[in-house]
């Protein structure tokens, strides 16, 4: 017969299998079970306890799963500015991949290795003010004396070295195909920061005029794949590594 552990000694701190450990008694073994998951394999017919009077069994808690929501009840909460540029996301691609309270994402859809689209939004005064919060990622490598031209042609692209990911932040992704197109215009010497600036100001203005788009249309460039990826070069050779944890040892010492 099973002699249940009082509810109250139990350690709502968690010493569960302490606690089990000190009042159940495998008969056959004369050993106490050390865990919790050893006393649920001990058969019932060989548990017993000492001292014990019967009582209520234990009532192990339920683990709760919260069920996750949709894109749509997401984005009810989230300010204006960056619901509109989502929403735009989702009618295009459907449901993201990932979501969050601050943000969804979306992998490899449409030309991106990426699309992020965030509830936190940015005021962008270039070409005219609008709000950025949706960002899309490109896997491209930009080589390290093209950073300032990029940062002055459009401070909403984005370039991680390291990983060899390029990304454009703003409204809707036909404005991050036009920065990408001309980030890469810029990289390959087709235009300079200046010259990209401008461009970029007459696409915005045809698009308002239903004039052809074409760096908005789609990108103009393949992505780089993997390839892009630069762990940069070693200056530190494993001697000196040694060398300066030795000379560290020796100071505490």
């Amino acid at each position: 017969m099973i002699e249940e552990v009082p509810t109250a000694m139990i350690d709502p701190a968690g010493a569960l299998g302490t606690k089990l450990h000190q009042f159940a008694v495998n008969p056959e073994t004369r050993t106490l079970p050390a865990t919790l998951s050893e006393w649920v394999n001990v058969s019932p017919k060989r548990r017993t306890t000492v001292g014990i009077p019967p009582v209520q069994a234990i009532r192990l808690p339920r683990r709760h799963t919260m069920r996750s929501q949709s894109a749509s009840e997401i984005l009810a909460a989230w300010p204006e500015e960056a619901r509109e540029s989502a929403q735009l996301v989702i009618d295009h691609y459907g449901e993201p991949h990932e979501a969050s309270e601050s943000q969804l994402t979306w992998r490899d859809v449409g030309s991106w290795k990426r699309i992020v689209a965030q509830r936190a939004f940015w005021n962008h005064d270039f070409p005219a003010p609008h709000t950025d919060s949706v960002e899309t990622f490109i896997d491209y490598l930009v080589p390290a004396e093209m950073f300032t031209p990029l940062a002055q042609f459009d401070g909403s692209v984005m370039v991680e070295r390291t990983t060899g990911e390029v990304s454009a932040r703003c409204h809707d992704e036909q404005a991050n195909s036009l920065a990408l197109n001309l980030m890469h215009d810029i990289v390959t010497g087709q235009k300079t920061a200046g010259e990209a600036r401008d461009y970029y100001a007459k696409e915005f203005l045809d698009a308002r005029r239903k004039q052809p788009t074409p760096y908005m249309e789609k990108l103009r460039f393949r992505s780089a794949g993997s390839s892009a990826a630069d762990p940069d070069q070693r200056l530190l050779s494993d001697a000196q590594l040694n060398e300066a944890e030795t000379a560290g040892k020796a100071t505490s010492d």
